[in-house]
């Protein structure tokens, strides 16, 4: 096969590398279009058994030399396209990469696809990503994703003694990490009164800095003294109403049942936009609930509103629970309308979907999910009464 570089003088101008690039990128789209229609052809035979392999992405890897993770990624989009005649279309002339088919595969069906195909036809690669990644976490199907990073969250500490160091590594859920951030910056700028970019340390070294700031903060008891002030740092999270009504099409910045335990105790700015993402109006912001009915629900609670928990201590926090978000809006900040948690449980009621409505000590809940008992390292499932 002659090579497309020697073919191009090496005195063009930038103009013609340019075309010359594109039309090359297109025609690899296209081939990679091929690659992927005799990928499933020879899956469809199971004609990795021919080698004693045990599926047709260990083939790739030994056959291809692909990366596993690649190689099942492709057979996966291979499968994809043979559904999605819009996409496969778009791909086989060249028009959509690989990079954009991989993220619409996700997603796509035959009510969307075209949609999505018109979209992924006039902007990049990365928009692409995005919007898909917006419309998978506005399904249900985003729970599996919420509770797979919520068990993957972890810290390590590996001290060094060499080097008189340690090394922290930390894993987190998405909205989790996102505070973290947001708290490392606030205290970032508290420690310099000049403004972290004046500083002669390197930016990592500055955060550093301020993780020891929080540290030390939390171990003295100290409070910020600046409390009234207005809040700078914010984590925005951007949904459409139909997600958290569960309708379809509609799109999240997170997972939704993240996005719906968010809502139910931190402060809300509501912003509505039209079809074009152009703001039309701004809500007031709605207030998380305050010290004196927080006092009243310890007093009256007296521990976890979760059936069979009863939990105390420190992991307890304040939560509304009149009903969703989405369905209640803006409803009284009240002691009828809020109850004492633990973290764990507002999780297992979130995804339980049945939360429970508790008017006072004596109320009878009018919804009974069952909450796992841990015992040891085993857990078993009790039935609350």
């Amino acid at each position: 096969m002659a090579s497309l570089a020697r073919s191009v003088d090496r005195r063009a101008s930038i103009d013609e590398l340019d075309r010359a690039i594109v039309a090359l990128a297109a025609r690899i789209n296209a081939a990679t279009h091929d690659f992927l229609v005799l990928i499933r052809r020879f899956d469809e035979r199971a004609g990795w058994l021919r080698w004693s392999f045990d599926s047709c992405a260990e083939w790739l890897h030994y056959r291809c030399d692909i990366s596993r993770s690649a190689a099942r990624e492709k057979v996966r989009v291979a499968h994809a396209i043979k559904t999605l005649p819009v996409v496969s279309l778009a791909f086989a002339k060249g028009e959509l990469s690989y990079s954009k088919v991989r993220a619409l595969t996700r997603v796509a069906r035959p009510d969307n696809e075209e949609e999505l195909v018109a979209f992924a036809l006039k902007t990049t690669a990365a928009r692409v990503e995005e919007r898909c990644r917006e419309l998978r976490c506005g399904t249900p199907a985003s729970t599996d994703d919420v509770l797979r990073a919520q068990a993957r969250r972890e810290l390590r500490l590996r001290r060094d003694e060499a080097r008189g160091t340690i090394t922290i590594t930390v894993e987190l859920p998405i909205e989790a990490g996102e505070l973290v951030d947001k708290a490392l910056d606030r205290s970032l700028e508290a420690a310099t009164a000049d403004g972290p970019e004046f500083s002669k340390d390197s930016w990592h070294a500055q955060r550093a800095d301020a993780l020891v700031a929080m540290a030390k903060a939390y171990l003295s008891g100290a409070r910020d003294a600046r409390s009234g002030r207005p809040d700078h740092h914010q984590v925005t999270v951007h949904v459409d109403e139909s997600a958290l009504r569960g309708s379809a099409g509609g799109r999240a910045g997170l997972p939704i049942e993240s996005v719906r335990r968010i809502a139910c105790d931190s402060d809300l700015v509501v912003l509505v936009k039209n079809g074009q993402g152009e703001p039309l109006s701004v809500g007031r912001k709605t207030r998380v609930v305050p010290a004196a009915i927080e006092r009243a629900l310890w007093a009256r609670d007296k521990g976890c509103c979760f059936p069979g928990c009863g939990g105390r201590g420190s992991c307890m926090r304040i939560t509304s629970c009149t009903g969703r978000w989405a369905e209640r809006r803006v409803s009284p900040t009240s002691c009828s309308s809020a109850r004492s948690i633990t973290r764990w449980c507002t999780r297992a009621a979130s995804r339980s979907r049945r939360i429970t409505v508790i008017a006072g000590s004596s109320a009878a809940p009018t919804a009974l999910p069952c909450r796992p008992a841990v015992t040891g390292r085993r857990i078993r499932s009790t039935t609350a009464l």
